[in-house]
């Protein structure tokens, strides 16, 4: 029951084709850091890259 669990949590959080981490992830990592950082009375910086049509050439 908890490998099964686990699968499911990995096809939740990751692309299942490249292995990758999909935007649920990021959103709740994001949500975990922002939470850290006011606890610790810090800031957070963010640095989004988008790789939308991204080709070689």
């Amino acid at each position: 029951m908890k490998a099964h669990q686990e699968e499911l949590d990995k096809i939740a959080h990751f692309d299942p084709l490249t292995g990758v981490p999909n935007r649920r992830l990021l959103t709740y990592r994001l949500g975990q850091s922002l939470a850290h950082s006011r606890r610790a009375g810090t800031t957070l910086a963010v640095c989004y890259l988008d790789l939308d049509f991204f080709q070689t050439h």
